[in-house]
């Protein structure tokens, strides 16, 4: 074996003092940067992410509506869209604006809220159970009624101070003339169910009928809309194609609800940005740690790096070395700072330990999802600094003069 292949296998070996093990300080500084970065970065991913999934539970993802009145003739395009292989379903529907009020036993009046309630295509008994094929969330178990079944937002269940079970009077804000002169239209309804849509905006002041319940309400023969929902909620490339054969074929307008939320993305988004910048600063503080701790490495074992000079080791060597550590300290420091974090997201998405507020955030609790590709870049970034920050203290290896270090030794 050659004194160089010697001298580098026994400093390499020398136990706690191997120049290749990092510092805990440094090791430490970029663990927590890293981990920091990547919670912080999917936390507002997270927003992201749970209020597009929930808007797209909520919303078909296009839907034929006539901006001058009722679709007529929807039962052609409800026939024409069945036999669209990229559609999974379409229904007729019907929404309207309402004021809900409910009375205590004795007759006096409760509480009185507006809500937009809107019909679901299925009949009382498959009611609760379409709404919890869309993803909606029901509180309990759902009450059998006589009445015309209502299933609220549990928002607006709460302000209206009723449960399951509880009678309701359904008050359409639009006047008509009879014989007795003007009057409106009033039905009673019983709510069936309480339902989670995740969002605040709609359990705040969202209601489900039944189709047949609320077009004998409303006195209408057509439909207002009819609703498209797709195989591949996320396919855009399918969602366009339908809307312009639609909109080509019929005098109707498609209205395409993926871009629903989209000022509510564009703001996050806008976050992230500025909190890039933060953050950037924060990780460059860490690396500078590690940087000074590199410098201080080198300058604490000048002497032994000039005596390995003179016995054979080349100080190119000492220097890769330096380069070697600063990327060992990454890789490792980034591999389990990304551990820690996916564990925290977990964890968090799934006890949800971070309460917020709904009326304020829209959603309950802090949620963090960690995009793959945008963690790896950042993993990527980080390894990436931790090579190219190393590189002044290793020319400072490269400038020991070792007759001068060993002259009074």
């Amino acid at each position: 074996m050659s004194i160089y292949r010697l001298l580098l296998k026994k400093y390499l070996t020398s136990g706690s003092t191997s120049p290749l093990l990092p510092s805990r300080l440094s090791f430490f500084s970029s663990l927590i940067a890293c981990m920091a970065i990547v919670l912080v970065v999917g936390t507002l991913s997270g927003f992201q992410y749970v209020i597009k999934e929930k808007v797209r539970h909520f919303y078909p993802q296009l839907s034929l509506v006539n901006p001058y009145g009722q679709i007529t003739d929807s039962a052609k395009w409800l026939q024409y869209l069945a036999a669209q292989p990229a559609v999974s379903l379409a229904e007729p529907v019907l929404y309207g604006e309402f004021i809900l009020a409910s009375y205590q036993t004795d007759g006096s009046p409760r509480s009185m809220h507006g809500a937009m309630i809107k019909s679901v295509a299925a009949d009382r008994d498959a009611f609760a159970g379409t709404l919890r094929q869309r993803g909606f969330t029901l509180q309990g178990t759902p009450v059998a009624v006589q009445e015309v079944p209502l299933i609220l937002g549990v928002e607006l269940a709460r302000t209206l101070r009723v449960a399951p079970g509880d009678a309701l009077v359904m008050y359409m804000p639009y006047f008509r003339t009879t014989l007795a002169g003007v009057t409106y239209r009033a039905k009673q309804a019983r709510v069936a169910a309480v339902i989670d849509t995740g969002l605040f905006r709609y359990n705040s002041k969202t209601g489900f009928v039944p189709f047949a319940d609320l077009q004998a309400f409303l006195d209408i023969n057509g439909v207002l809309a009819v609703d498209i929902y797709l195989r591949d909620a996320r396919d855009q490339a399918a969602a366009g194609l339908l809307s312009r054969d639609l909109e080509a074929r019929s005098a109707y307008k498609v209205k395409d609800y993926a871009r629903a939320g989209a000022d509510i993305y564009r703001f996050y988004a806008l976050i992230k940005k500025g909190l890039y910048f933060v953050l950037a600063l924060v990780v460059a503080v860490g690396l500078f740690n590690v940087v000074s701790l590199l410098i201080l490495t080198v300058m604490e074992k000048r002497r032994e790096f000039a005596i390995l000079h003179t016995l054979g080791l080349p100080l190119r060597a000492l220097s890769l070395l330096i380069m070697i550590k600063g990327l060992v300290t990454g890789i490792l420091s980034t591999a389990l700072g990304l551990g820690l974090a996916v564990a925290l997201s977990r964890l968090e998405n799934t006890y949800r330990f971070i309460a917020i507020k709904s009326a304020i955030y829209d959603i309950s609790y802090l949620p963090v999802y960690l995009d793959p590709w945008e963690t790896g870049a950042i993993a990527l970034v980080l390894v990436a600094l931790h090579v190219l920050f190393p590189i002044y203290p290793a020319m400072r290896v490269l400038r020991i003069q070792p007759a001068r270090l060993l002259r009074y030794e």
